[in-house]
């Protein structure tokens, strides 16, 4: 491999730079929910959270399909689930907190049984690649 020279730091810091300028500028552009954003990230909030935390008791709009506020709702509690991992790790061991996070598979595993009644099958491999998945996990974390 290449030794990493001084272009490669400056075209780096040049392609950083042009990225920040493009997400930064006008950031607070607009400042308020525009279109579907009202109905979609509310109720798709309204899914994922608690009432209290949304600010709404009840959805907003039953006119948009359910699946676009499903998806909203699943990218909200993966990133709130990816956010508790980091704070876990700010507070505790990181031998401690990457185990129990590694062991998620096990619940996802769990909980679609749950949810997904009659839509999705677990069949033997896909507990098996769970199973694997998790053991994988253990043997790094182990040694």
């Amino acid at each position: 491999m290449p030794a990493w020279t001084r272009l490669d730091t400056a075209l780096l810091v040049a392609v950083t730079a042009v990225a920040a300028l493009v997400r930064f500028v006008s950031l607070g552009t607009p400042d308020q929910l525009v279109f579907d954003e009202i109905w979609y990230a509310q109720n798709a909030c309204l899914l994922a959270t608690a009432p209290d935390i949304c600010g709404i008791a009840a959805p907003v709009s039953a006119a948009h399909p359910p699946l676009g506020q499903w998806l909203i709702a699943a990218g909200i509690a993966e990133n709130a689930g990816v956010f508790l991992n980091v704070v876990a790790l700010s507070v505790g061991a990181v031998s401690v907190v990457a185990p129990l996070y590694g062991s998620s598979p096990i619940f996802v595993l769990l909980l679609s049984y749950v949810f997904l009644r009659g839509v999705e099958v677990l069949s033997g491999r896909i507990v098996a690649g769970t199973a694997l998945i998790v053991l994988g996990v253990y043997l790094i974390t182990a040694f």
